[in-house]
């Protein structure tokens, strides 16, 4: 587990979300880190969310009942519990052309 604070808010990340990281995004420790603080600080809510997008992080959210902030950043979700990031998922190819319609 790791903390990371550096120029953003707190979270903490687990060796699991690391090991996700690597095999499904292709990222590394550090930038990781970053892109997780950004999630947390940036990404689209799931309250903000509406149709099939809305339905996959309900999906999400009842297989990870531990999960309380999902998020949404660039192709990717971040499912945090707390300021505490669990894992990380890609989000499918047939709903990435609905997160146009969200400001980041």
């Amino acid at each position: 587990m790791s903390l990371e604070s550096h120029g953003g808010p707190i979270v903490c990340i687990s060796d699991h979300a690391y090991k996700r990281a690597r095999e499904r995004l292709g990222l590394n420790g550090r930038s990781f880190g970053r892109l997780a603080r950004k999630a947390f600080a940036d990404g689209i809510r799931h309250k903000q969310t509406k149709g099939a997008l809305k339905r996959f992080i309900d999906r999400l959210h009842l297989r990870n009942r531990a999960v309380d902030n999902i998020r949404i950043y660039g192709e990717h979700v971040y499912l945090f519990q707390g300021i505490f990031l669990v894992t990380v998922y890609r989000v499918p190819t047939e709903l990435i052309k609905y997160l146009k319609y969200f400001k980041q």
